[in-house]
């Protein structure tokens, strides 16, 4: 989802932008702990904005220029910018803790450059989704609710009477709030299961899922 979501901003970067240089530099600048994969995401997703045939001007191609930086570091999140926006980018990608993402989007908003948040929205962060959101700046994920609401309505299309809720930190649990609200309100014979997600746990879960399918039988 967050590959199509590049693909589809940097389609609209290109298609806002009046000059026509030989290429469009367009900077992702990301936190040093994220997977590694994020920037293959980006870089495959400007190159299948590249491949699309006769959609840019003949000649025209667009460059993918990653900075990774480290978590919360103000400082350096602010010389990052600096240096990628030196380099004539159309657009920035930006990190995805807060106190990074504040400082690329400040730097971009005061040089008009479209910024975009790779950050989760959530009540009580910098991307609260009840604060507006200035001019150039775009989320590239839904705001919590809809999510929420979309679980939801799958549960009432297809008559579910018990879930299991998987979950890795206390962040994303909010993530699931209305479908809790909505068994709150359900049945008495609506039954609801939760576990948290550990980091030791085997990366792709497969015991915990076994052991879902176990209890379940």
């Amino acid at each position: 989802m967050l590959s199509s979501g590049f693909s589809l901003l940097v389609l609209m970067v290109v298609r806002t932008e009046c000059r026509l240089p030989e290429a469009f530099t367009v900077a992702a600048i990301f936190d040093q702990d994220t997977d590694l994969t994020l920037d293959l995401m980006f870089v495959n997703a400007i190159k299948k904005v590249n491949r699309i045939p006769g959609f840019l001007p003949p000649g025209l191609a667009l460059v993918p220029l990653i900075q990774r930086i480290p978590r919360d570091n103000s400082f350096l999140a602010e010389r990052a910018t600096c240096q990628v926006l030196s380099k004539g980018v159309v657009a920035v990608f930006g990190p995805q803790s807060k106190i990074n993402s504040e400082h690329v989007k400040s730097i971009c908003d005061c040089s008009e450059i479209p910024y975009f948040e790779t950050s989760l929205g959530l009540p009580g962060t910098s991307q609260n989704p009840h604060k507006k959101t200035t001019y150039g700046s775009v989320s590239l994920f839904p705001d919590f609710r809809s999510i929420g609401k979309i679980l939801v309505d799958l549960m009432i299309r297809y008559g579910w009477t018990k879930v299991t809720l998987l979950y890795d930190t206390n962040l994303n649990l909010k993530l699931l709030q209305p479908i809790l609200q909505h068994t709150a309100a359900a049945s008495s014979g609506f039954i609801i299961n939760l576990k948290q997600l550990k980091p030791e746990e085997d990366e792709d879960y497969r015991g915990v899922l076994k052991e879902i399918v176990a209890n379940e039988g």
